[in-house]
């Protein structure tokens, strides 16, 4: 049996094309310290202790400590994201020019090394280092999925307060409404 139904005939030439996707509420999979369903480890403990400033310096988590923190999923190959990093750069300024605890950190999907440093070049926040990829891909698997851009806001405990706030920016370029709390 081919498990199509009668009624429903394909015609030849034409490809059918299912695609399935499971959803969860943020609360269900997104607690800062509760445990990755593939793992052990909290949103903390995935994001590291150290990320990289434009200028090459270490900055670490604790000196992060009472901000809310931005997870930016981005790369240079992805066009959504060109359009979508100016925006944010826009509004992540703003805010610190305000004295807002914010900071943004880039977790990037570019290919190498290379790409990743043309891009991070010109934005004004933190990356996870490119070469930790263990740790991307654990973080991406945890609040991101595959989708990109995508921004992820943690609250000051590191639990997330909007999973997907890149509309939330873009429709509040003033940063009215930080931290797009949903």
């Amino acid at each position: 049996s081919s498990g199509i139904n009668a009624e429903w005939p394909l015609r030849p030439g034409i490809l059918l094309v299912v695609i399935s996707a499971v959803s969860a509420a943020p609360s269900q999979l997104l607690d800062g310290n509760e445990a990755a369903p593939s793992g052990n480890r909290t949103i903390k403990e995935l994001l590291g202790d150290a990320f990289i400033s434009r200028d090459g310096t270490t900055v670490t988590l604790d000196s992060l400590k009472g901000k809310h923190l931005g997870i930016y999923f981005s790369a240079t190959w992805c066009h959504p994201c060109r359009r979508f990093t100016p925006v944010l750069a826009g509004v992540y300024n703003k805010l610190r020019e305000e004295g807002r605890a914010f900071e943004v950190i880039l977790a990037s999907y570019d290919m190498d090394q290379a790409a990743f440093d043309a891009y991070f070049a010109k934005m004004p926040w933190l990356a996870m280092p490119y070469p930790d990829r263990d740790r991307f891909f654990a973080l991406r698997e945890k609040l991101s999925g595959r989708w990109i851009p995508k921004m992820v806001i943690l609250d000051e405990e590191f639990n997330v307060v909007n999973s997907n706030a890149r509309y939330s920016i873009q429709n509040d370029p003033e940063g009215e409404n930080f931290p797009w709390a949903r």
